[in-house]
């Protein structure tokens, strides 16, 4: 049981805070945003059909 207690702990503690946690979400949503028209995406598709 001591063992298992010292591994969560440690597991618990090498998580970001919230706020930390939600400013990194934030930042990927950003770097990884992609500007896709619709249009662009049904092309995308059509030219992958042929």
């Amino acid at each position: 049981m001591e063992e298992y207690l010292g591994i969560e702990l440690e597991r618990i503690a090498s998580r970001p805070s919230p706020d930390a946690w939600l400013q990194g979400v934030r930042g990927r949503n950003k770097a990884g945003a992609l500007q896709v028209s619709p249009f662009g995406i049904l092309h995308a598709r059509d030219i992958d059909r042929t």
